[in-house]
């Protein structure tokens, strides 16, 4: 009994052995993972200023975008180390933190555009639509006025020419 024993437990640390070298991440997929990383946050930030161009509010994004840098710099620091799978596992996780977040930012631009044409309506045409109608009121007013104060002095003409 004790003859399997041993050879069992050496194919077993054999076997584990064999699928870390297989699972083991090697320079050029971190690199590659960390380049498509990289891409990601500069399309963000790209995304992002649109957004803060059109007046929408990127507090929380820039946030974001700031975590998302961090993991990228560990992940740099990581593959300077020889960390391959450190490195390739940080890149993916700053990848994953920005995943939506350009259409997010493309969302916080077209409400800022839309906020942005509200606005323009309300205060510049609005405004506009006031003044005409004040403007028009005026004369109304002075037109309606005019012609009563004109009857009231034909009637008193009328009266003192009787007397």
């Amino acid at each position: 009994m004790k003859v399997w024993v041993v050879p069992f437990c050496v194919s077993l640390l054999l076997i584990l052995f064999l699928a870390h070298a297989c699972l083991a991440v090697d320079e050029g997929q971190a690199r590659s993972a960390m380049v498509e990383a990289d891409q990601t946050i500069k399309d963000s930030y790209l995304a992002v200023a649109v957004a803060d161009k059109a007046g929408g509010n990127i507090s929380d994004m820039l946030s974001v975008l700031q975590d998302a840098g961090m993991l990228l710099s560990r992940a740099d620091l990581a593959l300077e180390k020889g960390d391959f799978d450190s490195a390739y596992n940080l890149a993916v996780q700053s990848k994953a933190r920005l995943g939506g977040f350009i259409a997010e930012a493309s969302s916080v631009k077209d409400a800022a555009e839309h906020n942005g044409l509200m606005d323009f309506m309300i205060n510049i045409v609005g405004s506009s639509a006031g003044t005409v109608a004040v403007v028009v009121g005026s004369f109304a007013l002075w037109f309606w006025l005019n012609r009563r104060y004109r009857k009231v002095e034909h009637v008193e003409q009328d009266e003192s020419q009787r007397v």
